[in-house]
């Protein structure tokens, strides 16, 4: 090779010049990535060190991609090679190390038409995911179709070993947390059918997909009361605000404080402040115009309503453990379920259940059927590592595969807990199951 450290430094100056062309910001990793690959895949080309993967004739080429691949592996070759022959298969295998990295627009066109193969891999995880889960994920046609082109476009990196870059892997598995559970189930069903193993980061980006499923398919499944004293108008106006912010609460009725006994089937009541309440049904006194107080106390209601039944089939420990297998099989003879422990194992194996700041939320793989939802909550004396991060709480959820609802409202509270550092503070005065609702004021 002729390669120095003048003809480096003009390779640098070149690929930044053509990604910054082709309006990809090109900072020191990209440039280290893509310097480092073409340096070794020259190489290798001199000393006829060829791979055996071929480009697939089912799938499309990115033709902008693919010239940026050519231009930069020929300059490549001038700059520091001694054979100038560029065997094809070295600029196709590039190729796919810069799909492999994630900054090519797809706008305007598709990087591949869905493989038949592909698509019926897909239908039959899902459609595995929708028994683990009971949701039928399979008739959302939008899934279905996103996640066979998202895995038609990645497939051949990965089999090439070039493994996608995900740096927001972290905030998807904290911001995301349910997707990101229905992810790891589709992912190991994928795994069972196709025999296809993707790793953590691919799997971050097949969790925003069922991200984007959980949000198109919201329901208004809380349902409240709104009791006013003087005008009906106003009332009517704070039923609009309030549907427009809480996408799952359902205003069911309207009524006159007059009429208050004879509200009934609902969850809870949200009343005009101005007005004397005396019943027993929950309620949240707000102004009229609704403050962003009032957003608070209701979301407070909302949490409370959720998580209540929830930690009365709960507990919570404090101790001290060495490891995350003692503290879950802990957590399970507590909870009278220690025969889930391999269940809740195998899932961990899959792709570690840290999130947040100091959390984690291991949980099973497949969840049990026509069981209470229940959570075990350890507090650790001191720190253990968990993944890629220490923890100092954990919480094991076992919920009830029949309601997916109460899952995805659970997990929902959970993440806003998680998230917050100051909990972290707290966790010390927890003492019975019913205190962690301390965390969501």
């Amino acid at each position: 090779m002729l390669a120095n450290i003048g003809s480096i430094k003009k390779l640098c100056s070149y690929i930044y010049r053509e990604l910054k062309r082709n309006n990809i910001k090109c900072d020191v990793k990209l440039l280290r990535s893509v310097l480092t690959y073409l340096v070794i895949s020259v190489y290798r080309n001199e000393h006829d060190h060829f791979l055996n993967n071929t480009v697939t004739s089912t799938m499309n080429i990115n033709k902008s991609v693919y010239v940026l691949a050519e231009a930069l592996f020929h300059q490549t070759v001038s700059l520091i090679s001694e054979n100038t022959l560029v065997v094809t298969k070295k600029i196709e295998n590039f190729y796919w190390f810069l799909i492999s990295q994630e900054f090519s627009s797809t706008i305007g066109q598709q990087y591949y038409s869905i493989n038949s193969e592909i698509l019926d891999w897909v239908k039959e995880a899902l459609s595995q995911t929708n028994k683990i889960h009971q949701i039928d994920f399979t008739n959302d046609q939008k899934l279905l179709t996103d996640l066979a082109l998202h895995i038609s476009r990645d497939i051949l990196p990965l089999k090439f070993n070039f493994f996608i870059e995900n740096s927001y892997l972290h905030h998807i598995k904290t911001d995301y947390v349910v997707a990101y559970q229905y992810a790891v189930t589709f992912t190991e069903c994928l795994k069972q059918g196709a025999e296809i193993t993707l790793p953590e980061n691919e799997i971050g980006y097949l969790a925003l997909h069922f991200a984007a499923y959980i949000e198109r398919h919201k329901q208004r499944d809380i349902d409240v009361a709104i009791i006013y004293g003087a005008h009906a108008v106003s009332a009517k106006l704070l039923a609009h605000r309030i549907e427009e912010l809480f996408s799952n609460l359902n205003v069911k009725r309207i009524v006159h404080i007059s009429n208050i006994k004879k509200v009934q089937d609902i969850d809870f009541i949200i009343a005009s402040d101005r007005i004397v309440v005396e019943t027993e049904i929950p309620f949240v006194l707000v102004n009229d115009l609704l403050t962003k107080n009032d957003v608070k106390k209701i979301n407070l209601q909302i949490n409370q309503l959720v998580l209540s039944n929830v930690l009365k089939n709960s507990v919570l420990v404090h101790g001290q453990f060495s490891n995350k297998t003692e503290v879950i099989k802990q957590l399970l003879v507590q909870l009278k379920q220690p025969e889930m422990l391999d269940n809740v194992m195998e899932r961990e194996r899959l792709s570690s259940t840290d999130v947040g700041t100091f959390t984690a939320l291991p949980h099973p793989l497949i969840m049990k059927t026509d069981c209470p939802f229940s959570m075990g909550i350890a507090v650790l004396d001191k720190p253990i590592q968990w993944g890629e991060r220490e923890v100092s709480l954990v919480i094991l959820p076992l919920p009830n595969s029949n309601n997916h609802l109460e899952y995805e409202r659970v997990f929902g509270i959970l993440q806003k807990i998680i998230v917050n550092e100051d909990n972290l503070a707290q966790l010390k005065r927890l003492q019975v199951p019913t205190d962690f609702m301390k965390l969501i004021l």
